[in-house]
């Protein structure tokens, strides 16, 4: 059993529904907000309707696999990865490319939360569209994130009717 800051044991427990976890939309160690800092200099909530810089992820399961992949990346930079790193962001596509050594350190771990976060023969559209489903919750992250469709389009990395559904997705998540 680990011990906790407090030094005692924990528990172990682990609910076998999932249950919220709190995320920080911009991570503390990029210049977030914590709990108790959501105005900005004005006074003006930085994330109206969220508490502070954080929201409930519906899916606790889902929170640390997000981590595991990404680190502290932006949600934008996470799509900037699936959309133009698909190769080596995804381990069931990267283990398949000549000279990799699925046995090296991270390799397991990042292959388990991908499958944790999306089905693991998923196609790079459908995980770009679930990413946009799932995790965008502010209007500061559709701007970015639209920002980053653009770009894709321009490269040809997505087609208008997938950039189009994109922004439908975002936008009918109350954004």
């Amino acid at each position: 059993m680990s011990r906790r800051k407090s030094g005692r044991k924990s528990s172990g427990f682990t609910p076998k529904t999932p249950t919220t976890s709190s995320h920080h939309l911009r991570p503390r160690s990029r210049g977030g907000a914590d709990k108790k800092d959501n105005n900005d200099q004005n006074g003006n909530l930085r994330f109206p309707g969220h508490e502070a810089n954080e929201i409930r992820l519906h899916n606790k399961t889902k929170h640390r696999p997000l981590h595991d992949l990404f680190n502290n990346d932006r949600l934008s930079e996470v799509l900037a990865k699936l959309l133009f790193c698909w190769e080596t962001v995804n381990p069931n596509v990267e283990e398949n490319e000549p000279n990799t050594w699925p046995e090296r350190l991270g390799f397991k771990k990042r292959k388990k939360a991908w499958s944790i976060l999306f089905n693991p023969n998923i196609k790079q559209i459908t995980a770009t569209e679930h990413l946009l489903k799932e995790f965008v919750h502010t209007e500061e992250d559709m701007q970015l994130c639209v920002s980053v469709l653009k770009y894709a389009l321009k490269c040809n990395i997505v087609n208008q009717s997938d950039f189009d559904r994109c922004l439908n997705i975002m936008k009918n998540n109350g954004n």
